[in-house]
């Protein structure tokens, strides 16, 4: 392997004899010319709940980094190093440790910057400070933005957003064509009290009001109930055995892996046996995996969850795979690669759907480093960095492109929807990267 493990500490270097400074007690600016390594970082959660989220991305992400370092990178223009502190997905921690990576260790960028948590405290710091946002991992909506501008057009999200996600879960679950939802007239819905659960349960209440306009969706209904995230496990059965007295058909539930997982399985333990549908974000292998050896998950309580990495994209599959083969370094992370190829191996690194999302936020930080080369004669600044990445469509691996010119920041708005199955494994996708638009044309079911 060609990198050491979460120890990277090499400071980007300033041309102070250009700007007249010292790089001791001065703020680098947004037109401040970096020469030499390039150090980027992020506070992923590496320990605790989430660390089946954290520790899989962050050795993805160092991967492509290692990759642009030995094969991409121009003879001549600094190494990327990579800078990693660990906020246990809490919020204080994560505006500290983002601060320390901003003013005390000096990054270039912020790359895979982590979790609904840090995210939502940090964006107006990150945007004040002018520093590259490069991949937000979450879909929290304070990322969403028409016309960024100033300080904001520095926030460069890639993942959807929840706000597009709640939308989504409300027609997926009413939809009578079968090729674009479950056909449902009485909807739960368990949602927390954070910024994801919120925004979520926000947007499934807008889109049930658009949906009732048509005529044959008048009588549907949507129950909520809200669980806290400081006491999710003792809330979360409550609030189930409510919707099955109800009678529900379904339940979306709108928050991130680690209570989505509390929540099915209170699901289980009061014996409501219907269909859920959850988060992208929710959309890994290893949860499937953990939710149907507890029997969590049966013939008919299946998880729907949105999907924006497409795995059926062979080519970048394959290189993606390639990467991790040559680059990853997975010494004490739980992780591993194979010698032989399984695709049921969910503690292979190939087959981790969080690896994907860090692979693919290195993969596009690389993308506007190497576009800013190119348009800024061979400098690297942050403003001209923002520049570069607003020129064109930015490819996004294993998700099509992603447009953020005048400001867009609408993060991918085209979703797939997967199932997974009692066994724990992928169930049949039911359909490839249709947007909300196209599935409120076919809520109803096809002629005979």
């Amino acid at each position: 392997m060609k990198l050491s493990k979460w120890t990277f500490v090499v400071l980007a270097a300033l041309v102070a004899s250009v700007f007249g400074l010292t790089a001791c007690g001065k703020t680098i600016d947004e037109n401040t010319v970096w020469e030499g390594d390039i150090l980027v970082g992020n506070t992923a959660a590496t320990s605790g709940g989430y660390s089946v989220v954290g520790v899989p991305f962050n050795a993805a992400l160092e991967a492509y980094l290692a990759y642009y370092n030995a094969e991409l990178r121009v003879d001549g223009r600094g190494k990327v190093k990579f800078r990693h502190y660990d906020d246990k997905f809490d919020s204080a921690e994560g505006q500290t440790l983002t601060e320390k990576l901003v003013e005390e260790d000096e990054v270039f960028a912020l790359v895979g910057h982590f979790g609904t948590p840090t995210v939502g405290a940090t964006l107006n710091y990150i945007a004040e400070q002018k520093v590259p946002m490069v991949y937000a991992a979450t879909g929290v909506d304070t990322l969403y933005n028409k016309n960024a501008t100033g300080g904001e057009r520095y926030i460069l999200p890639v993942q959807p957003i929840f706000t597009t996600e709640g939308a989504v879960f409300a027609v997926r679950a009413v939809a009578k064509d079968p090729a674009y939802g479950l056909g449902m007239t009485k909807i739960g819905v368990i949602y927390t009290d954070d910024d994801a659960g919120k925004g979520m349960k926000a947007a499934v209440e807008s889109q049930v009001a658009e949906i009732k306009k048509n005529a044959a969706f008048e009588d549907v209904s949507f129950s909520y109930k809200m669980v806290t995230m400081a006491n999710v496990s003792s809330e979360a059965p409550a609030a189930v055995q409510s919707l099955k007295t109800e009678g529900v058909e379904c339940v979306i539930i709108a928050a991130n892996q680690s209570p989505m997982v509390t929540i099915a399985t209170a699901m289980k333990n009061v014996d409501l046996d219907v269909p859920f549908l959850t988060s992208y974000v929710n959309a890994s292998a290893t949860i499937a995996n953990t939710l149907g050896t507890s029997g969590v998950l049966t013939d008919n309580r299946v998880m729907y969850t949105n999907g924006w990495v497409d795995v059926y994209q062979t080519e970048d599959v394959a290189k993606f795979k390639e990467i991790m083969e040559d680059y990853a370094e997975l010494e004490g992370t739980g992780f591993k690669v194979s010698e032989t190829f399984d695709p049921t191996d969910t503690k292979d690194i190939r087959n981790n759907s969080f690896a994907m999302a860090g692979y693919i936020a290195g993969e596009v930080f690389v993308q506007g480093l190497i576009r800013t080369y190119d348009q800024n004669d061979g400098k690297l600044t942050r403003a001209a960095y923002v520049d570069a990445m607003e020129s064109a469509s930015v490819k996004i691996a294993m998700a099509g492109t992603l447009d953020f010119s005048g400001g867009q920041r609408f993060g991918i708005d085209k979703l797939l929807f997967f199932s997974y199955t009692a066994s724990g494994g992928f169930g049949s996708t039911i359909l490839t990267y249709n947007d909300i638009a196209t599935i409120m044309e076919h809520l109803e079911a096809p002629a005979a």
